[in-house]
């Protein structure tokens, strides 16, 4: 059959229902497409919001996106794909690319647009002859839902894939529906792994869950909550994890590292463990990693065997799928140890920012100032004094703290809280810095502008 014919079969057996593109592009085949299929065609303003729009279809669907475009709008391609593929967003772009007779012959706009998607794709194709068509297809879903999700790509012969769509295709439809949807395949661990993985939660007395965007891929956020309920652990989530957890639940103390909440900080630097669960552990995350502390134990469970101990040495490495895994995690576990966490829980929900402010509104404790002077004490140094030095954290005319030092260590605040019971303070700083304060005893005052540095991430 012609090509403009198999790749419209193509598309409609793979349940694709929505195609982002910019014209011209395959206008055969979407000429099939209409006649024959349900796919709805949607054409963008440029191709970066081809791609990001199939990205996002992607997240939201948890089915590969499709973009398009021609040879001439191809690096634009090339440049919205990086939002996918560091976001390990299932997305597969077809571009048009040189015609065969013509390449390297100064064609109207011709550069070498292949290479630039290399960075950012796990799989990247040319297809100059119509037969390797089919199997370039399949391919390009298999690396995009297998495994750790992401990007692929597809250059075909001809500005507009002519080469291609009006070529003769004599190859049989293959259909693979495993590869339509995410995830492909759901791949576990060696039981004894995870039973190891479960004493190791068990013994542990102060916990911390950190769930990335791999949670909301598997579609396992069921699990996770149960695990955490069951277990009395306090979740932290990525932000590309964010939804693997509802806000309000008691358990979730928010996103830590950088874009961060002083809960989630406080929480994993004062945790025994940490569970990675589908995360990269990048540096957004983990403050160029210096959260966790390095002496924290760690156990990773990821679908990618290569992000196990990248960034942090563990105690247990699980390499598979999310939910299946947890699933079997859940039928080991020992709900009794939760029993342990109470004094662990109870400490994180005196820590969240809505507590001191029940405090400070019961003590009337607020301080009328626009300098606050503390003694710096580096919290990546078992708990030693840095710097014998007072520090100041002052506010600007646009009311942002920024810290002062008599070592010039200086950086916006980008979070800040104030544990009330120990006088101390807890800030993060646009700097790098994580440091913990004690306030040095002067009267507090009212002022309801103080409330400011309670909890507060400043962007």
């Amino acid at each position: 059959m012609k090509g403009s014919k198999f790749i419209s079969k193509f598309f409609e057996s793979y349940d694709v229902t929505h195609l982002f593109f910019v014209p011209v592009i395959l206008p055969y085949t979407f000429a099939e497409i209409d006649k024959n299929t349900n796919i709805k065609r949607i054409m963008t303003h440029s191709e970066k919001s081809a791609v990001y729009m199939a990205d996002g279809y992607a997240r939201a669907s948890k089915k590969p996106g499709i973009c398009l475009a021609q040879k001439v709008g191809a690096a634009n391609i090339a440049a919205g794909l990086k939002d996918p593929f560091l976001a390990c967003s299932p997305v597969i772009s077809i571009t048009g690319g040189p015609n065969t007779n013509s390449k390297n012959r100064n064609t109207y706009q011709e550069i070498d647009d292949f290479a630039m998607f290399k960075s950012v794709t796990k799989s990247s194709v040319q297809i100059g002859d119509p037969e390797q068509m089919p199997e370039s297809l399949r391919q390009a879903f298999r690396a995009s839902t297998s495994g750790k999700p992401g990007p692929s790509h597809i250059e075909i012969a001809g500005a507009t894939g002519e080469e291609i769509e009006l070529a003769e295709i004599n190859k049989k439809l293959i259909i693979e529906k495993e590869f339509t949807k995410l995830p492909a395949y759901r791949i576990t661990p060696e039981k004894k792994l995870i039973e190891k993985a479960a004493y190791i939660l068990e013994k542990s007395k102060l916990p911390v869950i950190i769930a990335g965007g791999g949670v909301r891929a598997s579609s396992a956020s069921k699990e996770l909550l149960e695990l955490s309920k069951n277990l009395n652990i306090p979740v932290a989530t990525s932000l590309n994890g964010k939804d693997s957890i509802p806000g309000n639940n008691d358990l979730n103390v928010g996103v830590p590292g950088l874009y961060s909440a002083t809960s989630a900080n406080k929480a994993v630097l004062e945790s025994d463990l940490v569970f990675f669960i589908g995360s990269q552990t990048g540096s957004q995350l983990t403050l160029d990693w210096e959260i966790p502390k390095k002496d924290t134990k760690v156990i990773q469970l990821d679908i990618d065997p290569e992000e196990i101990g990248k960034h942090y040495p563990v105690e247990i490495g699980l390499v598979g799928d999310a939910k299946a895994t947890l699933k079997i995690l859940l039928g080991i576990i020992d709900k009794k140890s939760s029993k342990n966490r109470k004094k662990w829980i109870d400490n994180m929900h005196r820590s969240h920012p809505d507590d001191n402010w029940k405090v400070i509104d019961k003590d009337n404790r607020k301080r009328n100032t626009d300098k606050i002077r503390i003694l710096r004490e580096n919290l990546f140094n078992e708990g030693k004094l840095e710097d014998n030095y007072t520090e100041y954290i002052t506010r600007n005319i646009e009311g942002e703290w920024h810290e002062r030092g008599s070592n010039n260590l200086a950086g916006r605040i980008r979070t800040a809280d104030i544990d009330f019971n120990n006088n101390n303070i807890y800030c993060a700083s646009s700097g790098g810095n994580i440091w913990k304060g004690t306030l040095d005893g002067e009267d507090w005052e009212s002022l309801n502008d103080y409330m400011q540095i309670l909890g507060i991430t400043f962007l």
